[in-house]
């Protein structure tokens, strides 16, 4: 079975997110990959409140690339850049963005 690791920064509302991913990717088929074991896949949940905050944020999913080379590395949260509404849609209708980096694209 593919194992995932998800790692979260910031808020409660990060960390109910990123249960919720878990859930759901449990229910696809992963297992959580156990510590020094690398991932399939991993899930980054990001918080840019502070300055500070997004620079963890970078930091973070540099290390989680590092820790798990081979693995596809999603990014979630406020740090992924969102892209501009659809014409006639409202910024509050547009939907979230989430960003996928694959290990080529990271070498």
């Amino acid at each position: 079975m593919p194992a995932v690791r998800i790692v979260t920064l910031g808020c409660k509302v990060n960390q109910y997110e990123s249960q919720w991913v878990r859930e759901g990717l449990f229910r696809l088929g992963y297992t959580s990959a156990l510590p020094g074991e690398s991932a399939d896949l991993c899930v980054v949940n990001t918080c840019v409140v502070t300055g500070e905050a997004e620079a963890k944020s970078r930091k973070l999913i540099r290390r989680v690339h590092r820790e798990n080379p081979r693995a596809e590395i999603v990014v979630i949260g406020p740090a992924v850049p969102r892209p501009s509404p659809p014409s006639g849609w409202s910024a509050h209708a547009a939907p979230d963005a989430a960003a996928s980096i694959t290990p080529a694209a990271m070498r």
